[in-house]
């Protein structure tokens, strides 16, 4: 929904503002929000994006197609995921897009959550050059935060989604543990120039992926 951008004042209220209009809705679509993030750094065309929602600095409105944020070199970016709950029974939408990557892991499965690919797609972007037509080597690691109770269930995909990428893992049961879980997340990032986005959860499967 909004770019990277340097955070003036004006960006700061541009992106509150942004964050206070989105629409409310149920589903959580970890592997598509995660896929699309991957697409967003690659400079590929949207999947599920919504062009209604998406700030036009993200993507060229003609096609419309992610406008990459890396620049070149061997480059390292950083995803933060916050969920709310474990990933919804019908988050399978990007599993035939996934399981043709190269050398793709096996999906997840535990008592809470049954054949999910979220862990093995972040180990295959924290592996693999997702952006081919840069020099150098593109990476991302992700780190997760599980927020609130309902998050209790989706733990384990989570920590296995971040510690294969090589990143981690934080629960936050309330507004405040949220707050400190950010704060960690950003204290354990390489003090390096590097990229950082947020995926956040869209409002259902088929709808749209919202990317911060």
């Amino acid at each position: 929904i909004n770019g990277i951008n340097e955070m003036t004042e004006e960006a700061k209220t541009n992106l509150i503002t942004n964050v206070q209009n989105l629409p409310a809705g149920g589903g959580t679509p970890l592997c598509e929000s995660l896929y699309e993030a991957g697409l967003f750094f690659a400079g590929e065309a949207m999947k599920w994006g919504d062009t209604n929602d998406t700030d036009e600095a993200v993507y060229d409105e003609s096609t419309p197609v992610y406008k990459s944020p890396f620049s070149g070199c061997t480059e390292r970016a950083y995803i933060i995921m916050v969920s709310d709950g474990q990933p919804s029974s019908n988050d399978n939408s990007a599993n035939s897009l996934i399981k043709k990557l190269p050398g793709i892991g096996a999906a997840y499965t535990d008592d809470n959550v049954k054949n999910n690919y979220i862990p093995a797609l972040a180990d295959w972007l924290s592996q693999n050059d997702v952006n081919t037509t840069l020099y150098g080597k593109q990476t991302i690691e992700l780190y997760t935060i599980g927020f609130g109770a309902g998050a209790l269930n989706a733990a384990g995909v989570l920590k296995e989604a971040a510690d294969l990428s090589g990143g981690k893992y934080f629960p936050a049961t309330d507004a405040n543990k949220l707050t400190g879980a950010l704060i960690n997340v950003i204290a354990n990032l390489k003090p390096t120039n590097k990229s950082l986005t947020s995926a956040s959860v869209g409002v259902d499967n088929f709808d749209r992926t919202q990317s911060l």
